[in-house]
């Protein structure tokens, strides 16, 4: 116990405690106490650098203290984006990112260590925090200087300028791409003691019991069956087309900044894993659903965000998916991945097409 409540890790807890009186303030609606967050923030990122340092100094390193200090930035980190996402500040899809990959490397390396193993540190990990907590205090600081009158009546205009949606969409999405990055350097960093722990191997191939044909390894399978609904009893595609749509309607998602490069990187990854996968299972198999996301999501590009649009689209993309017209045929006969993912792109290209000229008759507007 003594050892838990040393000077650096009080620190630690000091911080994750404030973490809720900082939540309160800041969503309060009195221009004072909102001020009063940002000093909290500034106690917090201080006892973070304050404890690590005097644990090194002074000799208090211990086994808590190296769970602790990372989980309370966690903790501290995804509330105050939360609160951010509250006040439509930054798109909520990035903050589900960040607080996802959090919460799940958090789970490993608890796990990991109460087995008694090692879970080992990413060279980036220290990068993805300065980067989450530099994009924090940029934002926290301009909106707390709103509140500040001497600074509101001088810059006023400038921090509008500097809170643009668009400008704060394109730093946190920076953010949690960088933090994805890092949780997936994790796994392949620690890849022996998850495969001892979880029989989740990270090889390239190993044999299939059933088939003895080469198997892809474990995350090739869950991109190219898009989280393994490609893995579905019957009609794959369609549940594939299915999941596009549920991370289309995640708020912000639709915005050309953010769903042109979850296109195109889906595009990219899918032609490789299509091709690993296509060597497995034989000629554009029904495991590969990646390129059912990248069609759906192509469907709905730069469309009114509504169910009804969402339904005819769905409806129209799984048609033409279906009956692949030109050259969506040429494509599908094609072997290895860009076959496989551009016959659903086309399907996705035709579909969008039509649900804009659904939408522009008269008497379908009234349901978008």
């Amino acid at each position: 116990m003594q050892r838990l409540f040393n000077p650096p890790n009080s620190l630690t807890i000091l911080r994750i405690l404030l973490t809720p009186v900082f939540v309160v303030c800041f969503l309060s609606s009195d221009s004072q106490v909102r001020q009063l967050s940002l000093a909290i923030f500034l106690v917090a990122i201080v006892t973070d650098w304050y404890d690590g340092w005097v644990a090194r100094r002074w000799g208090y390193v211990t086994r808590w203290g190296t769970y602790l200090d990372p989980f309370a930035d966690k903790v501290i980190i995804s509330a105050t984006l939360f609160s951010f996402a509250i006040l439509d500040l930054v798109p909520m899809w990035t903050v589900w990112v960040i607080v996802v990959r959090d919460a799940f490397i958090t789970f490993l390396r608890t796990y990991t260590e109460l087995k008694g193993r090692r879970f080992d540190t990413s060279k980036f990990a220290k990068t993805k925090t300065f980067l989450q907590y530099t994009a924090i205090f940029y934002i926290l600081l301009l909106f707390i200087g709103l509140d500040i009158e001497i600074i509101r009546i001088r810059y006023e205009d400038l921090i509008h300028i500097l809170l643009n949606h668009r400008w704060l969409d394109g730093i946190m999405s920076i953010v949690a791409a960088m933090t994805a990055f890092t949780g997936i350097a994790y796994l392949f960093d620690n890849k022996q003691t998850l495969e001892e722990l979880f029989g989740i191997s990270l090889k390239t191939t190993y044999p299939d019991a059933r088939t003895g044909k080469p198997l892809p390894n474990f995350f090739v399978r869950a991109i190219g069956s898009a989280f393994f609904t490609g893995y579905a009893p019957f009609a794959s595609g369609t549940v594939g087309s299915v999941l596009a749509l549920a991370v289309y309607f995640i708020p912000g998602f639709e915005g050309p900044y953010i769903i042109m490069p979850a296109m195109v990187g889906g595009f990219l990854i899918g032609v490789k894993v299509g091709e690993l996968m296509e060597a497995h299972y034989g000629h554009d198999p029904a495991e590969v659903t990646i390129d059912e996301v990248v069609g759906m999501w192509l469907t709905l590009f730069l469309l009114p965000k509504s169910l009804f649009v969402a339904a005819v689209a769905f409806m129209l993309f799984r048609a033409f998916d279906i009956v692949k017209p030109y050259p969506a045929k040429l494509f599908d006969r094609q072997a290895g991945g860009f076959g496989i993912m551009m016959d659903d792109v086309v399907a996705g290209f035709y579909a969008n097409l039509l649900t804009h000229l659904v939408v522009a008759i008269p008497y379908f507007k009234q349901f978008v």
